[in-house]
């Protein structure tokens, strides 16, 4: 929920308002310590499809990811073995903070700047 852009502190909350608000039509989720029902009511609230919480088991998180994926796409139209290999395909494991690459395709939409 809390992001470190450099200096800049960004909610994850703003941040899926702004990609829904700019057309972003993937699965949207909130990785975060604060996880009680009120956070993620709050986070549901934002547009953001699933809020997982920083305590989780590493199998929940990917069991809770693959269901909401599969939903979403669902949801979407399309097959989520289709989808899964266009995604992997543009995939990168590297932070938004720390990727120049990542900022840039983020930045419009969220108004982030990369901060080395």
């Amino acid at each position: 929920q809390n992001l470190e852009f450099g200096r800049e502190t960004v909610h994850g909350t703003d941040l899926v308002c702004r990609l829904r608000d700019a057309g972003f039509a993937g699965l949207l989720c909130i990785f975060s310590a604060n996880d009680a029902v009120e956070d993620a009511a709050e986070y549901a609230a934002s547009g953001a499809h699933l809020s997982l919480g920083k305590g989780m088991r590493a199998q929940d998180l990917v069991s809770a990811l693959k269901r909401a994926y599969v939903r979403h796409v669902a949801k979407e139209g399309g097959s989520a073995p289709e989808r899964l290999h266009h995604v992997s395909s543009h995939l990168s494991l590297q932070s938004c903070a720390s990727s120049p690459r990542d900022a840039a395709v983020l930045g419009p939409a969220a108004g982030l700047q990369h901060s080395p």
